[in-house]
């Protein structure tokens, strides 16, 4: 092959490139022009049914027949939700009831997409569910048994849709059982995934915490640590129940780190001197009790946390170090307090509390 045929050929693979992109370019903006021309036919379909709302009027049936038929396409459904997008903001309680009513819709939309086995379907149906809160307060036991099928898909994202969908419901019951199935699933599902779900629980948080800490022993460890993290930042009205956990001498370690942590969140007296004691530098402790009980000691100011934190400016490990350091800085004890640290032997100390004073005086530079 001589040298004008490899760069003739070069140059018609070019042109071949070249004409593709401008082709994809093409039918993309054609696809996004037929989807906005859509999505303003609904939009302007849906006001109708919204003005009726405000009215007094109940959505017509020939409506509920008219989604039914159009929302078994993607592409529909892909309009419908960009409708439901742009109107959203406008009438947020008349949208509520709209979409109240047309539930049945979405409940006989669920098993044919369900049927149909096709993954991103029934993930972007089951999002649209979970988005603009379809069965929120409202779910009925046919679509909470459709979303909890969901839940043994092999796709991360499907899984998550349906359990926002599931937590959307308010419904207590049906969130232990999706977390029992995801927590059974070979599937790995991150636990912060879980517990960052949770927040967005739609029911009442102190009957779904007190369903959660009866059948707490019946989930995996991985699934426990989500859902202690989840009471931390929802309610501090178990420290009774969480002090018996530090307590437990069969705790899990990671149970116990989480108790600690709750207990830097939610000052409680009788978990001081507990606290005291995982914050003791001891070589027969892992590391991360007195890591992490250096930064609960923060919300406990007395003169012998002071101390028990000092001490653990000379922690071998880094990360002790700076959670003491920080929660000296935290509880206002004063550069003089520190001169024995600053005037003494021990460098990484030293070193680790300079760092914390100066990072103070720069986010007080910031927030001037």
């Amino acid at each position: 092959m001589n040298v004008e045929t490899v760069i003739y050929s070069y140059l018609a693979i070019c042109g071949a490139v070249i004409i593709f992109n401008i082709a994809s370019v093409f039918v993309l903006k054609s696809k996004d022009t037929k989807l906005q021309r859509r999505a303003a036919e609904f939009e302007r379909i849906i006001k109708k049914c919204l003005k009726d709302i405000e009215e007094g009027r109940k959505i017509d049936a020939s409506h509920m027949d008219f989604l039914m038929k159009k929302l078994r396409n993607l592409s529909s459904l892909t309009a419908f939700d960009t409708a439901l997008k742009s109107l959203k903001e406008e009438n947020r309680q008349a949208l509520e009831e709209y979409l109240l009513e047309i539930n049945p819709v979405f409940e006989n939309l669920m098993g044919r997409y369900i049927s149909d086995r096709d993954v991103i379907k029934v993930t972007y149906f089951a999002y649209v569910v979970s988005e603009y809160g379809v069965i929120e307060n409202h779910a009925s036991t046919r679509m909470l048994r459709y979303l909890l099928r969901l839940l043994r898909v092999p796709s991360i994202y499907c899984r998550e849709n349906a359990l926002h969908a599931i937590y959307s419901s308010g419904d207590e019951d049906a969130v232990l059982k999706a977390l029992k199935i995801v927590d059974e699933i070979p599937d790995f599902h991150h636990s912060k995934l879980v517990y960052d779900g949770m927040y967005t629980f739609c029911g009442n948080n102190k009957k779904l915490i007190e369903k959660l800490l009866y059948y707490f022993d019946s989930y995996s460890l991985q699934m426990q640590v989500a859902i202690m993290d989840y009471i931390r930042f929802t309610s501090g009205d178990y420290c009774k129940e969480m002090m018996e956990k530090m307590s437990d001498s069969e705790s899990d370690d990671e149970i116990k780190f989480c108790c600690i942590r709750y207990f830097g969140r939610y000052r409680y007296e009788p978990a001081y001197p507990m606290l005291l004691d995982f914050a003791a530098n001891d070589a027969h402790k892992r590391w991360e009790y007195a890591s992490i009980a250096s930064q609960s000691l923060a919300a406990y100011p007395s003169e012998h946390t002071v101390e028990i934190l000092k001490e653990n400016l000379h922690s071998r490990e880094w990360y002790v170090r700076f959670n003491a350091a920080q929660s000296l800085e935290k509880l206002g004890v004063t550069y003089l307090e520190l001169q024995d640290i600053f005037d003494g032997s021990d460098r990484y100390a030293r070193e680790m509390l300079q760092y914390r004073f100066d990072q103070r005086e720069l986010e007080k530079g910031g927030a001037v």
